[in-house]
């Protein structure tokens, strides 16, 4: 298969829905070339793993697909001038359709290596035709239904309605017979109009007419040959008397060579074979010029004939008036054809010399422009390895899927989400600044550094997301861009653990002392997004985040500072928290703030698995299916419902998957806060009782219910009071 026809395929894809699924769906269909050159060829599964790969992305029907593609194939080619060719092939949809083999025989000299279908009407009516499309290819049927269509509409403004009758795909190929209804008018008024015919006849020798064919071959319903154009003569030997059938074989159209078949085909173009071989040159080339030819290839004597039936009633014969397929010197040389042996009053010798010509030219073209190709492939690749590497580095500044947003060109604004329910966490390395006055730039570089490492790392085991840092204030927050009802949970781990890995660094200032932070949390509403042009970042807006920042700044060493709001959050999960009093905060006034002493429920990893399994938490940070084939149609499917406008193609349409709703996440929250509450209370039974705060998830949010006594528990069943 030429490039020419799947290029066209990426080029429909590419308008419908842009670069950045037709690559994702490229990845899928494992195809490895990011363009194809027009005139190299490629396997013919490509365009198959394509349609398929449009079909798992969409939901669409291959069928549908491979319409759209045939349909889009033709005003792709007319970009490059091949619709005037096109244009000029019929005054009406019934010539065209009549000259489809002839445009595929002259498609051939510029893709040599083409498998041309055939086509041949029957029962033409007013009202449409029969046609026979027969191809050594399967799968396509459908692509030249759209291509009938658009053609149909682009040149004649004919609307055609197809209707297949039969379809019959073997190891040989494909033939299917389908029903063309359109308003045939070239059949009714037959455009084609003869002649004028004088009153008197006009009489012509046998000889006369003879010679102005030299290829000609008349036979009678007999099939025996009665006489072969001189020409014709020369290169096949003592095929006079012989039957047609036995001395030529039909090749085009796909039918029985009969005298009543050939009847019924008389308004299609034949083309045979010889089945004799040639005979031998009369003359010795030189060996210079047998050196020059030797370079094109062994020589071939199967000869090729291309041309029309014509019945001659006074002879009751068909009279074949062919011509030898010749694209070029080669093939002249080794049949032994010269330019005086055709036909003066066709052109068949200016198709010859300028055919030769135009070929080198076109080789060097092609030649260029596979370099050049080759070349793009080298960028494409290096390209994609330093896009993974931004990506990379973008996916750790921002969730995934506000990157994205962003790298569509949406407006910063549009990735803005409002949270109901999020705890916010600031820490901060206890005086830092008299640290800092005693020892170098570098080495508070290198302190910060080995320190935010190792929180990175915890934000990935907990599940939190890591908003910002400024200067050795570190900033994270539960329950955004992925929304949990776990969210004050989490970030309590994160800080317990927090403040166990600081116990191991050592303080630069003092080295017999570890290095200390302080930690505050607040739980509440906030806005998520990226505001701004320059220097994007995912910030977090609402009161949890000055709260939280003022618990951390009027906490203390090693301890969690916890406001009354996250309080009823803690203590549910198993917390253990000590009041601290009322205290005086900076615009906020006074406020009831707990420390986060211990720890007294279930084992934090069930929470932490339970997220990675059922929430999906994960898939915000995962960057691993970004690139490569490791992506599937499934990921397609559900990451770009913009592909939601169906395929049109003449009648036909693919109906895409319309757009998902948001999903509400209530129930999938609400059964993991039922499991992860079982699971805690069977702690509780092994323990044999205990006091535990219970809360509902209502929404979006989390709503305390109270504090409640586990007076027993037997066989994992408590009873409460």
């Amino acid at each position: 298969m030429y490039g020419l026809l799947l290029e066209a395929m990426f080029d429909a894809l590419r308008e419908r829905h842009g670069d950045e699924i037709l690559e994702e769906i490229r990845v899928a269909a494992n195809i490895e070339q990011h363009e194809f050159i027009m005139h190299d060829t490629y396997p013919e599964e490509v365009a198959i793993r394509l349609a398929n790969a449009v079909s798992m992305a969409t939901g669409g029907r291959v069928n549908d697909i491979m319409t759209h593609f045939g349909f889009h194939f033709v005003s792709f080619t007319s970009r490059y001038g091949y619709d005037f060719m096109l244009k000029v092939l019929g005054r009406n949809l019934r010539d065209f359709l009549n000259g489809l083999d002839s445009l595929h025989d002259y498609l051939r000299t510029s893709y040599p290596k083409l498998l041309p279908p055939s086509f041949f009407s029957e029962n033409e009516t007013k009202d449409g035709l029969i046609m026979h499309y027969r191809s050594k290819r399967k799968g396509y049927t459908h692509y030249v239904m759209g291509q009938i269509q658009k053609v149909a509409i682009m040149f004649y403004n004919t609307e055609v309605e197809i209707e297949m009758l039969e379809v019959d795909e073997s190891a040989k190929g494909t033939h299917c017979v389908m029903k063309l209804h359109f308003d045939n008018r070239g059949f009714e008024h037959d455009l084609k109009q003869k002649l004028v015919r004088p009153k008197a006849p006009l009489e012509i020798k046998n000889k006369v007419l003879l010679d102005a064919f030299p290829y000609h071959i008349v036979f009678g319903r007999d099939m025996v040959i009665k006489t072969l154009g001189k020409s014709l003569m020369q290169l096949v030997k003592d095929a006079s008397g012989k039957r047609v059938d036995h001395v030529f074989e039909m090749v085009k159209p796909p039918i029985d060579f009969t005298f009543d078949e050939v009847s019924a085909h008389t308004n299609i173009m034949f083309e045979m074979n010889a089945r004799v071989k040639l005979k031998k040159r009369a003359w010795k080339p030189s060996k210079d010029l047998v050196e020059a030819m030797e370079k094109y290839g062994p020589r071939q004597h199967v000869l090729r004939l291309k041309g029309q039936m014509q019945y001659i009633k006074q002879w009751d014969c068909f009279m074949y008036l062919g011509a030898p397929i010749l694209t070029n010197l080669k093939k002249m040389f080794n049949w032994g054809v010269y330019i005086n042996d055709l036909s003066l009053h066709d052109a068949s010798r200016d198709y010859v010399m300028i055919g030769t010509h135009q070929s080198k030219e076109l080789q060097n073209a092609l030649s260029q422009q596979k370099q050049r190709t080759e070349r793009m492939e080298q960028l494409m690749s290096l390209l994609r390895i330093e896009r993974r590497r931004t990506d990379t580095l973008l996916f750790q500044m921002m969730p995934k899927e506000v990157a994205r947003t962003l790298r569509r060109g949406d407006a910063a604004v549009n990735t803005c989400q409002a949270f109901d329910a999020v705890t916010v966490m600031f820490s901060e390395v206890v005086e830092f600044n008299k640290i800092s006055a005693k020892i170098s730039p570098m080495a508070i570089v290198e302190l910060l550094n080995v320190m935010y490492v190792e929180f990175d790392a915890l934000t990935e085991k907990h599940h939190v997301y890591k908003v910002e840092t400024i200067n050795d204030v570190y900033m994270v927050a539960g329950g955004v861009p992925v929304e949990t009802p776990y969210h004050a949970e989490l970030v309590c781990h994160m800080a317990r653990s927090m403040l166990e890995s600081v116990k191991a660094m050592k303080n630069p200032a003092e080295p017999d002392e570890h290095i200390k932070i302080k930690i505050g949390m607040h739980s509440g509403s906030v806005v998520a997004g990226v505001v701004g042009m320059r220097m994007p970042r995912y910030c977090l807006f609402g009161d949890p985040v000055n709260t939280a920042s003022r618990m951390e700044s009027n906490g203390e060493a090693m301890k969690i500072h916890a406001s009354e709001t996250v309080k009823p959050f803690l203590e549910s999960a198993g917390f253990k928290l000590t009041r601290r009093g009322t205290i005086e905060v900076k615009g906020k006034g006074t406020m009831n703030t707990y420390w986060v002493t211990d720890y007294d429920g279930v084992d934090p990893q069930m929470l932490m698995d339970s997220m990675a399994e059922k929430s999906g938490a994960l898939t915000s940070y995962d960057m691993n299916d970004e690139y490569g084939s490791s992506i599937t149609y499934s990921d397609i499917q559900k990451s770009h419902m913009s592909m939601r406008s169906g395929f049109t193609a003449g009648s036909s349409t693919v109906n895409v998957i319309p757009e998902q709703p948001e999903v509400d996440n209530t129930e999938l929250i609400e059964k993991q806060r039922r499991e992860l509450e079982e699971r805690r209370f069977e702690e509780m039974a092994k323990k044999g009782g205990g006091t535990v705060r219970l809360s509902g998830s209502g929404g979006r949010g989390q709503q305390d219910i109270g504090q409640v006594e586990v007076t027993s528990c037997r066989s994992g069943t408590c009873v409460l009071q």
